[in-house]
């Protein structure tokens, strides 16, 4: 009985808060943000104006005084040149009256100048750069086998946005312990919404699945992560709003939707929503740079917590791993999506095509979204130990297998994704098409690997893990010094490079489909027994190389 309040009082809050804290958020008082190194306008009604002595913009020390241009339909505009080397901050536009009398007609947030054209294709290294992390990532991820071998421990899974599984082996040991609040009710709910989910998306399967983790401790107060979802992305918004445009909300907001999302992609994904809504219903989308912009805030703000899981897994088996490979895990999984997020955070340059605030504190971005996903992995990994039963339960092993007609309308979004997002750094040209060729044939075959033949000598051979991050990264590295060698103009680089970095995802997956298993009662080659001191030993100098290559030393 006491659980089934706490879940009602949890869910009430929720109800409650979510509405009065988008009313916060939106329905404020209004204020502006400007930026600095552009004229800013401001109307008065002429019937105040005319008892106007000045009007200033005052704050942080400084005051600028603006000038009387135009008066038109009974509103006298002022303008004011902010110089490009003013302090930012927050500052009010204050009108002196002919009386002697004050008063403070708005506020002010200046911040950097947005508006400055930014063209992707022509800045070859920041471009190249951003392209070597997008398929360095595709090559891990065609690589990894343990969406279809749950024996291999050294192998990753990638949890729910292409898999129909959800969770890791379970013990054979059957004993477990309470988690301190519990709440069968909503219990029951995530499980089988996520069994549900799954035969229409594989993605809306993990985001249901992904805050399971928190519930064994907070039970139905898991809720308030959703909660907190919501209110920072209506506050996101409402720091953009005096902007007119989609563009990054502040550092502070922005690095708490990507926090959030590390913990639980699910309050991630209702903060973008929030979001979206409301510059959706605000009229913030005017041309294909502002929808481009807002989908890359979704890809900030939803996957971090998917790309951790897609790398290396969040929860693994005690019986099948030791302290090593969780080590590993905890490290590479975390560099690695830190290193995501500081390109995902520089990406955004291009698909606005402007230079937006956000980009200046990438590295940040990244840092803070790699601790807490390190932090994640600690906890999953207390809760498995303490009861590996439940959070089977909360994200079952299996799930319902995507229809037909849904797998091939997310066939399509991916590619129709891939070229909105692809066109808005190369432009229209036949590299982008053939990019995208080499980006939907293996999505679409995998679908038919079964009737493959099966190689376990090419099981043994192909690179998985830390071994295929180290492997294609220098692959990747060696054609951008190649083509950094040509006589070729930065636009023409950057389509060139776009091709070559796609091919060894593609090698790779198409190769992955024909060695699917190793033989029975075999593993991986470095995992036999008479193979483990060499696999201890080279371990550590593999890590480290892995290391290098995702902080980008080597």
């Amino acid at each position: 009985m006491m659980r089934r309040w706490l879940l009602i009082i949890a869910a009430a809050f929720a109800l409650m808060a979510t509405p009065f804290s988008l009313y916060s958020a939106v329905a404020a008082p209004a204020s502006l943000t400007w930026e600095r190194g552009r004229y800013q306008l401001v109307e008065i009604d002429t019937a105040i104006s005319s008892k106007v002595s000045h009007l200033d913009l005052i704050g942080s020390g400084q005051t600028l005084q603006f000038t009387g241009s135009n008066v038109k339909s009974n509103r006298t505009t002022y303008q004011v040149l902010v110089p490009a080397n003013f302090p930012m901050g927050a500052y009010s536009i204050r009108a002196f009256f002919s009386d002697g009398t004050t008063l403070d007609y708005a506020e002010v947030r200046l911040v950097e100048y947005q508006s400055q054209g930014y063209n992707p294709a022509v800045d070859y290294k920041t471009t190249s750069a951003l392209t070597l992390t997008l398929f360095t990532l595709l090559a891990l991820w065609a690589g990894n086998s343990g969406l279809d071998n749950q024996d291999s421990s050294d192998e990753t899974t990638y949890e729910g946005i292409d898999a129909n599984k959800i969770s890791a082996t379970r013990r054979e040991k059957d004993s477990y312990k309470k988690g301190l609040i519990s709440s069968i009710g909503l219990d029951q709910f995530r499980s089988v919404s996520a069994i549900r989910i799954g035969r229409y998306s594989p993605l809306g399967a993990r985001l249901a699945a992904d805050g399971g983790y928190l519930q064994y401790s907070l039970g139905a107060l898991v809720l308030f992560f959703p909660l907190f979802g919501v209110v920072l992305g209506a506050l996101a918004f409402h720091d953009i709003h005096g902007v007119g445009h989609i563009t990054t909300p502040s550092v502070s907001l922005s690095i708490g939707l990507i926090v959030i999302s590390c913990l639980d992609a699910s309050a991630g994904f209702l903060g973008f929503v929030t979001f979206m809504v409301l510059a959706l219903t605000s009229k913030f989308i005017t041309n294909p740079y502002d929808f481009r912009t807002l989908l890359g805030l979704g890809l900030l703000w939803i996957t971090p917590a998917l790309i951790a899981s897609g790398t290396r897994p969040l929860r693994r088996s005690v019986k099948d791993v030791g302290w090593w490979e969780r080590l590993t895990d905890i490290l590479l999984g975390s560099l690695i999506t830190g290193w995501a997020v500081r390109s995902l955070v520089l990406g955004l340059n291009g698909f606005a095509h402007l230079k937006l605030p956000l980009s200046a504190h990438a590295g940040k971005c990244g840092l803070l979204a790699g601790i807490a996903i390190a932090i994640r992995y600690l906890i999953e990994e207390y809760v498995n130990r303490r009861n590996h039963i439940y959070l089977s339960y909360l994200s079952p092993t299996t799930v319902h297998d995507q229809d037909s007609t849904f797998r091939l309308f997310g066939w399509f979004s991916k590619g129709i994704l891939y070229t909105f997002f692809a066109v808005s750094f190369i432009g229209v040209h036949w590299q982008l098409f053939v990019a995208l060729a080499l980006f939907m044939v293996p999505n679409i075959i995998k679908e038919f690997k079964d009737r493959f033949p099966n190689s376990s000598a090419l099981f043994q051979i192909i690179p998985v893990g830390i071994p295929a991050v180290v492997l294609i990264g220098l692959l990747n590295r060696g054609y951008q010094s190649w083509i950094d060698s040509m006589t070729l103009d930065p636009a023409s680089k950057t389509r060139t490079l776009f091709i070559l970095l796609a091919l060894p995802s593609f090698i790779l997956s198409i190769t992955k489909m024909f060695a699917r298993n190793p033989k029975p009662g075999d593993k991986r080659w470095y995992l036999r027994p008479n193979m483990k001191v060499a696999y201890r030993t080279a371990g550590p100098l593999m890590l480290g190389l892995g290391i290098a290559m995702t902080l980008g030393v080597i």
